[in-house]
C-alpha cells in the first residue's frame, strides 16, 4: 500500500468535517446515508451488456458522481474492488479486467466529477468549476461517497490520474481499505513532459486537435517501457483517436 504522508481533506457548508471525519451528511443524495451496505439491493448481476447502461448519479453537495455496482453471484459478498480510472476513460475500457476480478469479489466503477466519462464542469448549486477541486478534495468525496453508501471496507484500484485520487484516500480514509492496487503512475516528472503537456494545451486551445492528439501520446505514453507496459499498437491508435476527436466540452475538462 502507498500512502501519502499529510491529511487533507474538503469541507462545505454541507459537511462539518474534522481530521478526515464527516460528521454530519446533507443535501442532494448525500442525505440518503445507509448504516452497512446491502449486497444483495447495492450490486446489479453482471451480463454482457451492463456496460452499455447509463450509470447511477449520486449528488453530493452540487457535484455528481457516477458509478456501476456489479458483481458475480458467487462472489457478491467479498470485500468489494472499486476501480478509479483516468481523466477520460469509460467504465467500458474496464471491461476485460472487471471479468477477471470477478473471482476476488464484487466490482464498483466510479467516476468523480470532470473525471472519467463524468462530464460536469460546474457545481450545480454554486456554480464552482471542477477545476477548483484537488485531488486531496476528489478523494475526500469518494470517502464521503462510500459513508452514503454504507461500504464499511474496500479493495482499491487506481489507474492513471485515479492512483492520484487512490493515494490520497488511503492516506484520509485507512480504516477502508483492505488492499491496494495503482497503476500508471510516475515516480518523477521530466522536465520535457511538463514542457510537451503546456505544448499539447496550446495546441487544442488553437484548434490544431490532430497535432494535440499526437502531443497527448508523446507525454502520457511511456514509449521507452513498452515491453513492460505492452501498449498494443490499437490501443495507441484508439488513444490518440479519442484526444483528437475531443468534444467542447471535454476540452474544458482537459
Amino acid at each position: 500500500m502507498v500512502l501519502i504522508e499529510g491529511k487533507q481533506h474538503m469541507c462545505t457548508e454541507a459537511y462539518m468535517c474534522q481530521e478526515g471525519e464527516v460528521n454530519s451528511i446533507a443535501k442532494d443524495d448525500a442525505a440518503k446515508v445507509q448504516t452497512e451496505m446491502n449486497p444483495d439491493e447495492f450490486f446489479q448481476e453482471y451480463h454482457r451488456d451492463v456496460f452499455k447502461q447509463a450509470p447511477i448519479e449520486f449528488w453530493l453537495d452540487g457535484w455528481k458522481i457516477e458509478y456501476l455496482a456489479i458483481a458475480d453471484p458467487e462472489t457478491k459478498y467479498n470485500t468489494p474492488i472499486i476501480i478509479i480510472g483516468g481523466a477520460f476513460q469509460n467504465f467500458n475500457s474496464y471491461k476485460y479486467c472487471v471479468e477477471q476480478l470477478f473471482h476476488s469479489g464484487p466490482v464498483i466503477l466510479i467516476d468523480l466529477p470532470s473525471m472519467g466519462s463524468n462530464q460536469q464542469i460546474y457545481n450545480r448549486n454554486t456554480g464552482a468549476s471542477a477545476a477548483t477541486l484537488e485531488l486531496a478534495d476528489l478523494s475526500f468525496m469518494l470517502g464521503q461517497w462510500m459513508d452514503a453508501m454504507g461500504i464499511k471496507n474496500i479493495s482499491v484500484m487506481g489507474m492513471s490520474l485515479g492512483s492520484v485520487v487512490a493515494s490520497h484516500f488511503a492516506d484520509q480514509r485507512p480504516e477502508l481499505v483492505e488492499r491496494m492496487i495503482l497503476m500508471g503512475v510516475m515516480q518523477k516528472t521530466r522536465p520535457s513532459w511538463r514542457m510537451i503537456m503546456e505544448e499539447s494545451l496550446k495546441l487544442m486551445q488553437e484548434g490544431r486537435m490532430q497535432e494535440f492528439g499526437q502531443a497527448v501520446i508523446l507525454y502520457l505514453v511511456n514509449h521507452a517501457k513498452f515491453d513492460k507496459t505492452r501498449m498494443s499498437p490499437t490501443a495507441k491508435r484508439l488513444f490518440f483517436q479519442q484526444m483528437a476527436e475531443f468534444a467542447t466540452t471535454e476540452q474544458l475538462r482537459y
